[in-house]
């Protein structure tokens, strides 16, 4: 007898709220408790705030009886808390790699490095960025990290140069390279 595939159903939890441990920790025990799986969880500090997000998977039961559990914790602790169904994972063809740029602080980084990938239709499947301040200046630096996926197509040695000439014109310190396995 054939016995039928369980089709995954994903997840996607975000969390904004001044506990964050407390929403890490419930959340995912209530995943656990489910029995569905967390495939990617994020946290930050932001300001005062904590925002956190997680990407889940699970039978479409086990799904739906979590979703009920999460609302009642996001009432029970006053969280923004968002809860949406999403496709899985498409096959995206393409390499991908690592961009690190450093930089004085100014306006306009992030959009005009995105800016320059999205016009060359390479994918933008990460960013992170942060400010500090250098111990020997004070100047403040901006720092951000993305994870972009080239095109089967492109000419590596071609978009390299293109981009270090753009961060040249923009003052920009940055490396680009292939992501390698954690």
């Amino acid at each position: 007898m054939h016995k039928p595939v369980k089709r995954e159903n994903y997840l996607v939890i975000s969390a904004i709220g001044r506990e964050h441990q407390l929403a890490i920790l419930d959340i995912s025990r209530e995943v656990a408790s489910h029995r569905c799986t967390i495939l990617e969880c994020r946290m930050t500090v932001l300001g005062e705030e904590s925002a956190a997000y997680w990407l889940v998977t699970g039978s479409w039961d086990l799904v739906s009886k979590l979703e009920q559990a999460l609302e009642r914790l996001r009432q029970r602790h006053g969280w923004s808390l968002q809860i949406q169904r999403t496709p899985g994972r498409p096959n995206r063809p393409g390499m991908p790699y690592t961009v690190n740029v450093v930089a004085a602080d100014g306006p306009g980084i992030i959009h005009d490095v995105v800016l320059f990938f999205s016009s060359r239709d390479i994918a933008v499947d990460d960013l992170q960025s942060n400010t500090y301040n250098a111990h020997q200046s004070d100047t403040r630096i901006f720092s951000m990290t993305l994870v972009v996926r080239l095109p089967p197509s492109t000419h590596l040695p071609s978009m390299r140069e293109e981009f270090m000439l753009f961060c040249d014109e923009r003052n920009l310190d940055a490396v680009i390279e292939p992501l390698r396995g954690i």
